[in-house]
């Protein structure tokens, strides 16, 4: 590595490269303050690995002020005491990392994502971080084996992985249940949900519901799901339902399968989840992505509606191909209409469609969607006579 104290800022992409970490003497980078170390492989228990955790400690770097390093093999511990200075940290795809020590006083942010083993059996986690804010987790070791100052003050959490179903010894949420107890006071939540998908021909048999352990999450206004998995309307249902003080819900299934066949899938199971009570007195603003005009999808559209008496706005956009007759989704409440809709990672427009109620729009008003992006949404007054233009949000758009 460069040794310079008046860099300020370094990006290293190695290419995969084998690196020998030097030993770094007290202010070799003084006045670092944001690196970027990717692509690279560290021996396991080497000299390398041990200092490499030296090397970024507040004695080497006493400004470094972000970090990251991502896609680095071979790292099986990360020992780090960080600098005051020290406000973000992202581990992504660190994937052999089974051990993290990380002691970091003024830390506000930290993702961790795509570091596999630290999910396993022998994975341990300590950290110190009292002044932690966000929270990006994917992957979670065993409550036992965590240590964690600064939950308490965690105000979003993101990336939170739930099995939905799974089979009992094998599959566990334990660690993401732990966070959720524990980071009692984020108001901000971003959850997968996905069902295994290793099961050898899909058999279900052995398989149970898994989000019952899930706690109460009263203080939680945003809530983001990612559904990895086209038959979770259940699983959505049940988490909502501990989110008694929702005000923004968004919803994307991401990985739409063909109707399911299997007579053992977990999802021919599931019978009356949509008579299970939801309240959602405070909900205010929806959207569902990937939705597609099934029996209980639409079901599962209506009930959100219906469990929502504070509900503004509803937004749905259909998987791709798939198209709404906006009257199979009946609600006399408001009324549906198309609007227009997101893009795909395909690139292509999928139909959209927006719920709003009915007593938002007065008699002698008409709310026009146009056809193009680049025109304004128009508002018509029939007591003055003038056409108004109402302001778009980025979520109109």
């Amino acid at each position: 590595m460069p040794a310079s104290a008046r860099s300020e800022t370094m990006s290293l992409t190695l290419g995969n490269a084998a690196l020998a970490v030097p030993v770094a003497g007290a202010g070799a980078f003084h006045a670092l303050a944001d690196l970027l170390l990717s692509h690279a492989r560290i021996v396991p228990a080497s000299a390398g690995e041990r200092n490499l955790g030296r090397l970024l400690s507040a004695a080497s770097c006493p400004r470094l002020r972000r970090l990251r390093l991502e896609h680095i093999a071979g790292l099986a511990a990360l020992r780090l005491r960080a600098t005051a200075a020290l406000e973000e940290l992202r581990l992504d795809h660190v994937r052999d990392m089974s051990l993290l020590e990380l002691d970091a006083p003024g830390l506000r942010a930290l993702h961790v994502a795509g570091c596999y083993k630290m999910a396993s059996d022998d994975a341990a986690v300590a950290i110190s971080a009292p002044r932690l804010e966000t929270l990006a987790c994917a992957d979670v070791c065993r409550p036992d084996r965590l240590r964690f100052d600064g939950a308490a003050t965690v105000r979003r959490l993101d990336k939170i992985f739930l099995w939905s179903h799974g089979r009992p010894g094998v599959y566990s949420n334990a660690g993401a249940v732990w966070l959720l107890q524990h980071c009692a006071a984020a108001n901000s939540l971003g959850v997968r949900i996905s069902p295994p998908m290793d099961l050898k021909a899909k058999n279900w048999k052995d398989t149970e519901e898994m989000m019952s352990p899930v706690p109460h999450l009263p203080n939680i206004t945003s809530l983001t799901i990612d559904a990895q998995w086209q038959h979770l309307e259940a699983s959505i249902a049940k988490l909502i339902a501990k989110c008694s003080r929702l005000e923004r819900l968004s919803i994307d299934i991401s990985r739409p399968w063909d109707p399911c066949s299997n007579p053992h899938c977990f999802c021919h199971r599931e019978a009356g989840w949509d008579e299970q009570m939801i309240s959602l007195e405070h909900l205010r603003e929806g959207k569902i992505t990937g939705l597609r005009p099934s029996d209980d999808h639409l079901s599962f559209v209506r009930r959100v509606i219906a469990s929502s008496p504070a509900l503004e706005r509803m937004t749905v956009e259909l998987y791709i191909g798939k198209e709404l007759d906006c009257g199979s989704i009946p609600c006399n409440r408001g009324r549906w209409a198309p609007c227009v809709g997101g893009q795909s990672s395909t690139r292509v427009c999928s139909k959209a469609y927006e719920w709003t109620p009915g007593n938002k729009v007065t008699e002698g008003q008409l709310v026009v969607y146009p056809e193009k992006r680049s025109l304004q949404p128009l508002l018509f007054c029939s007591k003055t006579s003038r056409v108004l233009l109402r302001k778009r949000s980025n979520q109109d758009l």
